[in-house]
């Protein structure tokens, strides 16, 4: 709310006195509700520098927020033969994220079997603990969940320990990384969209 009104006012302020008064307010709240600290001595320039820091801020969380169901982070995962704990439809099995990161909501699919779905994770946990994502070199516990009206795959019969798990990505969310999550990106995750682009075909 804070943001929104210190945006109108500097998007309708002028150079009087007045207006500047107004920004002015609106920015030592915007500080106020904030962790920043400023030196109440600055004056009405550096608190609208301020300001506009935090405006940007807030754009890329809200713009985050609002495209993050399409950003899909790349993973590669190996599956633990002996954590296999149910087989089908939740799928849950420990798996070892041999590149990349997996976070909630990743689709997974088995390039080595024409690109089969498995579904999208919907839990992560290590050490019985939730986890909202997991990174390279990490061993946990996921849930995979079906989202296709088709029979659900089944470990062992569709897939097994020899194969690879993916999430699979897509020129849109592709996209959606390169405008909106970089900073969630590490350089490896980006060599890793690479190798992916070339599995699924993605121009």
């Amino acid at each position: 709310m804070f943001a929104k009104a210190y945006m109108k006012a500097l998007e309708d302020m002028s150079d009087n006195e007045q207006d500047l008064h107004i920004v002015s307010s609106l920015v030592n709240t915007l500080v106020n509700k904030t962790v920043v600290q400023i030196d109440p001595q600055d004056d009405d320039d550096d608190k609208i520098d301020l300001a506009e820091r935090i405006r940007k801020e807030q754009i890329k969380k809200d713009n985050q927020e609002q495209h993050r169901h399409l950003a899909i982070f790349p993973c590669k995962l190996k599956i633990l033969p002996h954590y296999v704990f149910n087989k089908r439809d939740p799928i849950i099995c420990g798996v070892l994220v041999e590149d990349g990161c997996i976070k909630l909501g990743t689709p997974i699919c088995v390039p080595s079997k024409d690109c089969i779905d498995l579904g999208r994770v919907v839990s992560i946990e290590m050490n019985h603990k939730s986890l909202d994502m997991a990174r390279k070199g990490s061993e946990v516990c996921i849930k995979i969940e079906s989202t296709t009206s088709e029979t659900p795959k089944m470990y062992g019969r569709h897939f097994d320990k020899d194969d690879i798990l993916m999430s699979k990505i897509s020129r849109e969310s592709i996209d959606v990384l390169k405008a909106y999550f970089r900073d969630e990106m590490q350089k490896k995750d980006w060599e890793l969209i690479i190798e992916l682009k070339k599995i699924f075909n993605i121009i």
